[in-house]
């Protein structure tokens, strides 16, 4: 709860509107600047007592540049319920005038985001924001009413920020899971959650992505870590973990063109007693599709996670969301207008009753989105997008993981490299972990948010000062 510096005592539901954010700010342009300033509706700092019903404002976002803002900037509305008893309900966010977008309204996690920009030099765009309190038990007005946070465009060094109040700074002890590579690396992030033995192994590149983002969920379902591997040799190390691990099966995901059949004999004499299969397609979607039919032969799992496989970032998240809720993950190449026919028979496979898309637009396309609404309706078919890589992981942690959230711990991997990542996102899915992503030497704003309101005790960076530096480690802003 912010401070108050007002408070004049009426009947009727009780409504707080706070912001705190700075005067304005700017961002330079090739034949001009922008510069943004928010005209308050309210005052800061102050508490207004609504007599008797809900409450609504506009605050109005001005460029008094000469240049176009830029695009995607993140307005953010966040709310709580002031003094217990009555859940607050933000029921509408609009924003409307050129450089508008839609906002997304998370009722369940307190949360809204308008997307503002290109916002053309002496624009503005107006933010609406209607709210009211209401006892979600009963469905009647609460007399304790809520607080409302709001605004929250504003520039730092080095890019554009969000949130109205400075994101807090995280009080979670912070420990790393790295080796002096990559491969050293999946082998730390593996021991911790299997530090003696496993079932199941799977073992992927660890010089591309999409066969490791396949596994990862995968290897969560059957109860087994992901370990990486060069293309030509199994790692020293990696074949060490394996022998320690003693599992029953190995699975080597990826055809020869990812890893040689040279590995091969290399796992089986690691772990002489185990089972070596090799599951592959003839491209990364058929793998995929063939990693989830290996790792659910029934099908049966009620979500699936379609993510784009031509990047690595959104994929990450989903495939630690979806080992959480024990579904399976399925790539799509983001910018086809229609479901490929590796993507349609696993969903055919699977039998799924919800589709969660993980990235915006950019990344998985709307033609995409209307043939899984198809499948599943509108209403079965849920995206979940931030305005970049960062703010997608925190959208997929904040909704997935009940974030309120009281979990004990999370992981954090790069939003910058993959190698450790993937071994991140594989230890993230068996443990029903939330996975946020950070950059090289900072902490994004919605990262700082999101492990603030998860309230964990530790946070682990998976990879070394070379992925997550120091300053990740000190919870610098970036």
């Amino acid at each position: 709860m912010h401070p108050r510096t007002t408070r004049r005592s009426l009947l009727g539901i009780v409504v707080a509107v706070v912001l705190s954010l700075a005067p304005s700010f700017s961002a330079s342009a090739a034949t001009g600047t922008a510069d943004l300033e928010v005209q308050d509706a309210i005052n800061r700092g102050q508490t207004w007592d609504i007599v008797g019903g809900p409450v609504s404002f506009v605050e109005d976002v001005q460029n008094v540049g000469s240049a176009p803002s830029a695009a995607g900037v993140p307005y953010v509305v966040r709310w709580d319920d002031q003094q217990g008893g009555g859940d607050a309900a933000l029921v509408d966010v609009t924003a409307t005038g050129s450089g508008a977008t839609a906002c997304t309204v998370d009722e369940a996690h307190a949360t809204a985001v308008c997307e503002l920009g290109p916002i053309p030099a002496g624009g503005e765009v107006d933010v609406a924001i209607a709210g009211d309190a209401v006892d979600r038990a009963s469905g009647a007005s609460a007399t304790n009413g809520f607080a409302i946070t709001v605004g929250g465009v504003y520039q730092r060094t080095g890019g554009w920020g969000v949130i109205a109040d400075e994101a807090p700074t995280p009080t979670a002890t912070v420990t790393r899971a790295a080796g002096d590579d990559r491969y050293a690396t999946s082998v730390a992030a593996a021991k911790t959650v299997w530090p003696d033995t496993a079932p199941v192994v799977f073992v992927a590149s660890g010089t591309d992505f999409p066969d490791a983002l396949s596994a990862g969920p995968a290897a969560a379902h059957e109860g087994g870590p992901l370990l990486l591997t060069a293309r030509g040799a199994l790692p020293g190390t990696v074949a060490a973990e394996l022998r320690s691990l003693h599992p029953r099966r190995v699975v080597v995901v990826g055809g020869p063109s990812a890893v040689s059949d040279d590995v091969l004999p290399e796992v089986a004499q690691a772990v002489p007693g185990a089972r070596v299969d090799r599951v592959a397609g003839v491209d990364r979607y058929e793998t995929n599709q063939r990693i989830d039919a290996d790792a659910f032969p029934d099908g049966g799992p009620a979500d699936v996670w379609v993510a784009t496989g031509s990047d690595y970032p959104d994929a990450l998240a989903a495939g630690a969301a979806a080992g959480f809720s024990h579904g399976a993950l399925v790539l799509v190449p983001g910018q086809a207008t229609i479901l490929p026919k590796t993507a349609v028979t696993s969903l055919e496979a699977l039998r799924p009753t919800k589709a969660y898309i993980a990235g915006g637009t950019a990344a998985v396309s709307n033609g995409i989105q209307i043939a899984l609404e198809q499948r599943y309706g509108v209403d079965g078919v849920v995206r979940r997008a931030g305005s970049d890589r960062y703010v997608t992981a925190q959208q997929i942690s904040q909704t997935e993981y009940a974030v309120g959230y009281g979990v004990g711990t999370l992981d954090m991997a790069s939003g910058a490299a993959f190698p450790d990542a993937l071994s991140a996102a594989a230890a993230a899915a068996a443990t029903g972990k939330p996975l946020l992503l950070a950059k090289q030497g900072c902490v994004p704003d919605f990262t700082r948010i999101a492990v603030d309101d998860a309230g964990p005790t530790s946070v682990t960076l998976v990879g070394g000062p070379t992925a997550l530096g120091d300053g990740v480690a000190a919870w610098r802003a970036c």
